[in-house]
């Protein structure tokens, strides 16, 4: 529950529900109210962006769900730590986690080399963990040096602090403060931008237009956003055009 975009197919969390045999909806596959309805007759709710949680927590008591939040998440450990649970909750099968990671280790390698020195930008609305994903980029090699961030979850805490020991370079950026008004909307070096805020901010065609984790999860979900910046770094995108509904001279 929760979601925007519906769950990547291949995810570990996904691909685990099926071979268990499990039925899974959601909100983005309903195309009739009947569907719509059936959501109410599952045993368990799961969520992974945290604004899900009290949707999740009063589906538990309005119609005795089980809730499970499994946060999304960038760090291996609790990649792993969040498909145990699952694992353990519903009797699933645990996939090849060695064999999951080196794929994304793989595909975030590929990434780097179409980014190489270009400067990358995160916004918060791209996920909910953008200090995570900054952590992660950073961690291989990418050249990140803004993040784009009015709050921070509890769960990008950790690696928050890991950025202050670690990156001391990197620049955070509150987008609702008015001065952020007053700044100009370009930079010297074309950036490769992660989520529109940031592409808005930076002023650059190279940018991955995701929103809200955009429906990856896990270690498949590292391997296909990689995908999707080696894309971005190597394509310009009409980044006017495609943000213009969010305010960018839609009145003109």
């Amino acid at each position: 529950i929760g979601n925007n975009e519906a769950t990547q197919k291949d995810s570990e969390l996904m691909t685990m529900l099926a071979a268990g045999g499990y039925t899974v909806r959601e909100i983005t596959g309903c195309h009739t109210y009947d569907e719509y309805q059936a959501l109410a007759e599952s045993q368990t709710c799961l969520s992974y962006n945290p604004a899900a949680v009290l949707a999740g927590q009063t589906l538990e008591e309005r119609l005795s769900q089980k809730h499970l939040h499994l946060p999304l998440s960038y760090e291996p450990e609790e990649i792993r730590e969040n498909l145990q649970r699952l694992a353990a909750e519903l009797s699933l099968p645990l996939p090849d986690f060695a064999a999951l990671e080196r794929e994304a280790e793989a595909a975030l390698a590929r990434a780097g080399e179409a980014a190489g020195d270009m400067p990358v930008a995160i916004d918060y609305t791209a996920t909910s963990r953008p200090l995570g994903l900054a952590k992660l980029l950073i961690q291989h090699g990418f050249r990140v040096e803004r993040v784009y961030v009015d709050a921070m979850t509890p769960g990008d805490r950790p690696a928050f602090d890991w950025l202050k020991e670690n990156a001391g370079g990197l620049r955070l950026y509150p987008t609702v403060h008015a001065g952020m008004g007053m700044l100009p909307h370009a930079a010297e070096e074309e950036f490769l931008a992660i989520g529109q805020k940031a592409a808005y901010f930076t002023g650059t065609r190279h940018f991955v237009n995701l929103l809200e984790g955009g429906g990856y999860y896990g270690f498949a979900g590292i391997r296909a956003l990689a995908g999707e910046i080696a894309a971005a770094a190597r394509e310009e995108k009409d980044t006017e055009g495609i943000i213009s509904v969010k305010g960018w001279g839609c009145c003109g």
